[in-house]
């Protein structure tokens, strides 16, 4: 047994049933089917249930689903037979940041080793910012949830397509992204403190706004030059051009310290929509402003914005926890053979 393994005991292994669930934007999922390939859907509804697009390769899945225009969010692995535990895992879909695991299984590595060599602040930290971004992931799961939710509602009721309505699941949704952005926002500002301690800034420095100010002070000007600070600003962007987190952070601030998306008619109501793609037409719910008008400007579904907020995160921090001093390797755990 190594020195970075820990030992288990009462290990109890029995077989398991899994089946791996496929998340779009727009309510849009995929199904696999027993004899082989996927189905996709909701694409419409009866009195016998919802019917789905069927049989199909995966990457048939994806194709259709972009046609659509929507988006792979994640995967949601449900286990059957599983015990009373919690019977669902999610793995949300990382993009290209060219990780094999999300950045928070990483900073819970961190916090391990940290952990063992008796450097408590790092590990604290990393232990904090373990939790956030899997608590992000989760509210992700959530808002993908609700969408699917959302589309199966307006097929059973048999919305027209281009119809807006509102229902009390609707405020849901609100607190779903109000949850995402807040973890998010709390994540950015653990990255921050962890940027700013490996640079000596005092400790007051410990948020994403305290660190600005401080490297524009002759104390703090020589750490700009700091890989993870360097990320971080990158992130940031300019009054010119405004990155990706200081969208996110203006978003998280209006709906905490301004109005809340509940009260905001621009996120007031729900659409229903149906898209044309290479096998037919595929519907889709998105969040859409609420108003008499038959015709409104939306723009962007805002899902879209942020799935982006989440994978500029992920690929922040996964690119923060690969300059720390511990390396991203898990303990080993092990369990001797009974007699």
């Amino acid at each position: 047994m190594s020195k970075g393994d820990v030992p288990i005991s009462n290990l109890v292994m029995r077989p398991v049933q899994a089946m791996r669930v496929l998340h779009f934007t727009g309510g849009l999922v995929s199904l696999p089917l027993e004899g082989g390939g996927w189905s996709l859907g909701p694409i419409g509804a009866s009195e016998k249930g919802f019917r789905f697009l069927k049989p199909m390769p995966e990457a048939q899945v994806h194709t259709l689903a972009h046609q659509a225009g929507t988006y792979f969010v994640g995967s949601k692995v449900v286990y059957k037979d599983s015990g009373p535990e919690r019977d669902e895992c999610w793995y949300p879909h990382i993009g290209n940041t060219g990780a094999r695991e999300q950045s928070s299984d990483a900073w819970s590595a961190i916090a391990f080793r940290a952990s063992r060599a008796k450097d408590e602040n790092t590990a604290e930290l990393a232990r904090y910012l373990c939790i956030c971004m899997r608590s992000a992931s989760q509210r992700l799961c959530e808002v993908s949830d609700l969408h699917h939710e959302q589309l199966r509602g307006a097929l059973i009721r048999g919305r027209k397509p281009g119809e807006r309505f509102s229902n009390r699941a609707l405020h849901d949704l609100h607190l779903a992204i109000h949850s995402l952005l807040a973890e998010l926002s709390s994540a950015r500002d653990y990255l921050s403190r962890l940027a700013a301690r490996r640079n000596g800034a005092p400790n007051h420095v410990d948020s994403l706004r305290d660190l600005r100010k401080w490297l524009d002070t002759p104390a703090g000007s020589h750490a700009k030059a700091d890989d993870m600070i360097a990320m971080l600003e990158e992130a940031q962007g300019t009054d010119q051009q405004i990155g990706w987190l200081r969208r996110m952070t203006k978003l998280r601030n209006k709906v905490t310290h301004q109005r809340p998306m509940g009260a905001d008619p621009q996120a007031g109501a729900l659409r229903f929509q149906y898209v044309a793609t290479a096998s037919g037409l595929l519907p889709r719910i998105r969040l859409t402003p609420w108003s008499a008008l038959k015709e409104v400007p939306e723009g962007e579904d805002p899902f879209l914005e942020l799935l982006r907020f989440w994978l500029g995160m992920e690929a922040l921090s996964h690119g923060s926890a690969h300059l720390m001093d511990y390396p991203v390797e898990h303990p080993h755990f092990y369990a001797e053979e009974p007699d």
